[in-house]
C-alpha cells in the first residue's frame, strides 16, 4: 500500500501542531491551517509589558517515553518541574486541591464536621454505588456525601459548566473523585496523601505558549498558514476531496480536524444528514473570560491556582502565573489571572474589561488576595470553545456522530474540541503520536 505523503491538519493548537510534528517526522508533509493570526489556539500565553500569563491555568505532566523526548527536546532545557499547590478556598477557609476528606472535616469544623462524617456514612452503607452511566452529582454524593458533595464539588461544577450536576457525566471530574473515601482517610491517618495531578507538574520557563512556538518553528512558516478560516470539507462517495480556505480550493488527501466537532459537521459538504446536524447542534462548548490584575507587589501567596467553588462568586479559578514561573512578572510586581466561565448568550460574554475589573476586584480585596489601591493595570481576553460540556446524553450522541463519521475515509479527529472529551495537552500529544504512528 502506498503510504500517504500529504497531511492537511485544520487548527494550530497544540493537538494539530503535535501532529504535523509527528507527521513530519516520519517522512510526511503536513499543511496546517489555522483560523486565528497566531498558534495556539486556548493554549496561548499572552505579553502585556512585562507581564506574561497563559490562556488557562495549563501544565504537563508525566507521559510516554515519546513525547517526554519531544517536549525536552522542544523547550531545548526551558522545561522546569513545578512544586506549587493548588487550594479551595470556601469562605474564609482554605483546603487542598484535590481535597483529602480529614483536610475538609478539619475546614468544617466540628458541628459541619460531624454533619458531613454523617452524610457520607449515610451514602456509604445505605446508598448503591452508582454505575459509570451515572450523573456527575450522583457519584459525587455517594463518594464524599450530600454536605461535603455541594460544598466541594457541585456548586464549584454547575458554576464552571453552566448546568445542574445532575444533567453532567461523570467525567467531567477528570479522574478527581478517586480517593476521596475512607480508604483514602486511612491513608491519610498514615502520612499518605492521594496522588493526583495537581501541585507538582512540568511547565515551560517561557509561558505555556512557548510549547506551541516552539512546534511551529520546528515546522517552519512554510508549513502553516494563519488567518486562514476552513469554510468547507468536500467529500464524495466516502472519501474527501478538497477544503476551501479564504474561497479558494485546495486538494486534500488525508485530513486532521481539531475544530470543535460541531463546526466541521457543518462545514462538510454535502451537508451531513438533518438528523446528524441536530445531534451536533445539541453538543454545548463553555466559554471563559479571562480577567489578567497586575499588582504592584511581589506576590500574593504561593499556589499555583485557587478554586472557588461558592455560588455567589461569578469566577471559578484564580492563578498566579509568577509561582509557574519567576520570569512571567517583574520582580517587585505579580499578576492574577480570574476565569470567569459563561455561555455565548450571557452578559459576562460582552461585559467589558471596566466591567469586568468592577465587579472582580471588591470580591479578591474581601477575600485577602490584593488591595485595591495596588492594581497598576489589567487586561481582559475571551476564549470561545474553552470546555466542552460533557452530558449525560454526550456519549449516545458522540456515539452516533462518530459511527457517520467513520464513512469518510482518511479523516481524523484529535484534541479536546474534535473529540468532544476531557483532557490534558500531554494527553493530545500522545494521541496525535499514536494517530500518525498508525498511519506508517
Amino acid at each position: 500500500m502506498r503510504r500517504t505523503r500529504a497531511v492537511t491538519i485544520l487548527g494550530a493548537g497544540p493537538a494539530g501542531l503535535a501532529t504535523a510534528v509527528w507527521a513530519l517526522r516520519a517522512g510526511m508533509e503536513p499543511r496546517v491551517f489555522e483560523a486565528q493570526g497566531s498558534v495556539g489556539g486556548n493554549a496561548r500565553t499572552f505579553q502585556v509589558g512585562r507581564f506574561r500569563y497563559d490562556s488557562g491555568a495549563h501544565r504537563l505532566h508525566a507521559a510516554s517515553a515519546p513525547v517526554m523526548a519531544l517536549l525536552r527536546e522542544l523547550c531545548a532545557g526551558a522545561l522546569h518541574t513545578v512544586d506549587a499547590p493548588s487550594q479551595i478556598r470556601w469562605r474564609d477557609r482554605s483546603l487542598g486541591f484535590p481535597p483529602a476528606l480529614l483536610d475538609a472535616w478539619r475546614a468544617l469544623g466540628p458541628r459541619r464536621g460531624l454533619r458531613a462524617a454523617r452524610d457520607l456514612l449515610a451514602a456509604r452503607m445505605c446508598g448503591k454505588r452508582p454505575g459509570e452511566e451515572a450523573s456527575f452529582e450522583a457519584q459525587a454524593r455517594y463518594r464524599y456525601g450530600h454536605s461535603l458533595a455541594r460544598m466541594l464539588l457541585l456548586d464549584y461544577s454547575e458554576k464552571l459548566w453552566g448546568l445542574p450536576a445532575a444533567q453532567l457525566s461523570a467525567r467531567v471530574a477528570g479522574g478527581r473523585l478517586r480517593g476521596f473515601d475512607v480508604r483514602g482517610v486511612l491513608h491519610e491517618l498514615l502520612g499518605r496523601r492521594p496522588t493526583h495531578l495537581e501541585g507538582r507538574f512540568l511547565y515551560p520557563r517561557g509561558g505555556f505558549g512557548q510549547l506551541c512556538t516552539r512546534m511551529a518553528e520546528a515546522l517552519g512558516p512554510e508549513r502553516i498558514t494563519l488567518d486562514a478560516p476552513v469554510q468547507r470539507v468536500f467529500h464524495q462517495q466516502g472519501s474527501l476531496r478538497a477544503i476551501q480556505v479564504g474561497g479558494r480550493e485546495l486538494a486534500v488527501e488525508r485530513v486532521v480536524s481539531t475544530l470543535p466537532l460541531p463546526a466541521l459537521l457543518r462545514c462538510l459538504q454535502p451537508s451531513p444528514p438533518a438528523e446528524i446536524l441536530r445531534l451536533a447542534s445539541g453538543l454545548r462548548f463553555r466559554n471563559l473570560r479571562l480577567l489578567a490584575l497586575f499588582l504592584a507587589r511581589p506576590r500574593v501567596g504561593p499556589c499555583a491556582s485557587l478554586y472557588f467553588p461558592e455560588r455567589e462568586l461569578p469566577f471559578t479559578r484564580v492563578v498566579e502565573p509568577k509561582n509557574r514561573c519567576p520570569s512571567l512578572a517583574p520582580p517587585d510586581q505579580t499578576a492574577l489571572v480570574v476565569e470567569l466561565p459563561c455561555w455565548p448568550e450571557d452578559a459576562l460574554w460582552r461585559a467589558s474589561e471596566q466591567e469586568l475589573c468592577a465587579r472582580v476586584v471588591p470580591l479578591l480585596a474581601e477575600r485577602g488576595l490584593l488591595r485595591p489601591e495596588e492594581l497598576c493595570g489589567s487586561r481582559a481576553h475571551s476564549l470561545s470553545h474553552a470546555y466542552p460540556v460533557l452530558e449525560l446524553s454526550t456519549p449516545a450522541t458522540l456515539a452516533r456522530l462518530g459511527s457517520w463519521l467513520r464513512g469518510l475515509c482518511k479523516l481524523h479527529l484529535v484534541g479536546r474540541n474534535a473529540g468532544f472529551e476531557y483532557g490534558h495537552v500531554h494527553d493530545w500529544l500522545e494521541q496525535s503520536r499514536l494517530l500518525v504512528q498508525n498511519w506508517r
